[in-house]
């Protein structure tokens, strides 16, 4: 897992059994559901519980984890280049294919806009 996503990489490295992981499902649901404003610990729980269904034998539950995590990189603090890796990986893992979410445009400044020549009163 590497240093990317590792909030619950004990508990998840802990969960040998099913019934272990799905206790940590419950208990990972419930951090997230009290935090909706943390983009960060949404983060976490999307990653966590997506290798969890994954182990589970549910694959529709890991992808439908694993695009929602996708999408939370899309939102502020600006996701690491780790964690951008680590979602890519995540996706080959469980089977899902590619990344959907390209990486954002660099921002431009007023100076680098062209000028509008040839407009109506030039």
């Amino acid at each position: 897992m590497g240093k990317a996503f590792a909030r619950w990489a004990n508990e998840l490295a802990a969960a040998k059994d099913d019934t272990a992981r799905q206790a940590l499902v419950a208990t990972v649901a419930m951090a997230r559901a009290r935090s909706l404003l943390d983009v960060d610990l949404q983060r976490h729980a999307a990653w966590t519980l997506a290798h969890l269904h994954a182990a589970l034998g549910r694959p529709e539950a890991a992808i439908g984890e694993a695009r929602q995590l996708e999408s939370l990189l899309t939102s502020a603090p600006e996701p690491t280049a780790d964690e951008r890796a680590a979602v890519g990986g995540l996706l080959k893992e469980i089977g899902a294919g590619r990344p959907r979410v390209a990486r954002p445009e660099p921002s431009r400044s007023p100076r680098d806009a062209k000028p509008n020549r040839g407009a109506a009163g030039d």
